[in-house]
């Protein structure tokens, strides 16, 4: 057993390694024919970009910034235009947001006058009294029926202040919709007036924005008027 392993050894070990060097020149031959070898001048120099940087250059971090100088020049100027466009873009915000302050927006006068069929203080009390007007309003409502009192109506879609409260003659208030310019306010004069049959509201509603006033009126119709009417049964007269 032993001269076998011996043998062995002493014959199978070169032959392997002739066979080794065979398979690798084959491999050489077969796989290295389509590469491309770099040349001397380029074999110590690594691509960044679109600058070449030699190796010997990478020790210091400076090295980088030298081969990068064009690119983060570019990069400076896009940022530089960037805040100049950003600054615009805010100054132009502030211009249309100035334009759209209460001084600014084109207003006029919005007037109707219904009838109904009850006197001139139950009409008044539907408007300075809170369950009243939550009642025709159909939703919960604000009211502080007091002169600097506020109110809110329409889950504060409309809201506003009391001016003047004239019991059963006459009632003054500021008034707005939430989605009118910030801060705008008009001001509402509604007055009752007897007649034989019941009472005559008269609506006089100054500063309305221009684009908003058929909405408003329609509004007064819609909300106020026809709800009121068939809330209390405070019907318009009836002709005979």
């Amino acid at each position: 057993g032993r001269a076998l392993k011996d043998m062995l050894h002493s014959m199978g070990v070169p032959m392997v390694r002739d066979r080794l060097a065979s398979y690798i020149k084959d491999l050489r031959e077969e796989y290295g024919q389509d590469l491309i070898l770099p040349k001397s001048t380029t074999t110590n120099s690594v691509r960044t970009g679109q600058a070449g940087v030699h190796l010997s250059q990478l020790k210091t971090p400076g090295a980088l910034s030298s081969a990068s100088g064009s690119d983060g020049s570019s990069q400076a100027k896009e940022s530089s235009a960037t805040a100049t466009a950003a600054s615009a873009a805010s100054a132009a915000s502030a211009t249309t947001s100035k334009g759209k302050s209460s001084s600014s927006v084109s207003t006029c006068t919005v007037k109707d006058q219904q009838d109904f069929q009850a006197s001139p203080d139950d009409l008044f009390q539907v408007f300075v009294h809170q369950q009243r007007t939550s009642a025709f309003m159909r939703c919960d409502c604000t009211v502080n029926a007091s002169p600097g009192g506020e109110f809110a109506l329409l889950n504060g879609n409309i809201q506003g202040k009391f001016i003047e409260l004239d019991p059963g003659k006459r009632i003054v208030q500021s008034w707005r919709r939430k989605d009118w310019p910030e801060d705008h306010f008009s001001k509402v004069t509604l007055e009752f007036v007897a007649q034989d049959y019941g009472s005559l509201i008269k609506l006089k509603q100054t500063g309305v924005p221009s684009n908003d006033a058929t909405a408003t009126k329609e509004g007064w119709a819609r909300y106020y008027w026809n709800n009121i009417r068939i809330t209390f049964g405070y019907g318009s007269k009836m002709i005979v």
